[in-house]
């Protein structure tokens, strides 16, 4: 005999619409939002830090709300920054 105590009773959904999490706020931040399909941090899209940020600058962005110059990047990593 297969196990049915789990398994949806039929027409258990019958006329609903499933639309995920649609219209739903599941968070607020003040460090990211949302603009449509692009991901934002602190003002910056997630493509601009992808492309032109390292990780310790992303990481500072994070903590202090905006990107480091280079002498708060090299108190944070010891070491100077590359050109």
């Amino acid at each position: 005999m297969a196990n049915t105590a789990n398994a949806p009773k039929e027409n258990e959904y019958e006329g609903a619409i499933d639309r995920g999490l649609e219209g739903i706020i599941a968070c607020s931040s003040a460090i990211s939002t949302i603009d449509g399909t692009t991901l934002i941090y602190r003002g910056h899209t997630i493509e601009d830090l992808a492309e032109n940020a390292t990780f310790e600058e992303v990481i500072y962005l994070l903590w202090f709300g905006a990107l480091p110059t280079a002498g708060e990047l090299e108190g944070i990593c010891g070491r100077p920054r590359a050109a």
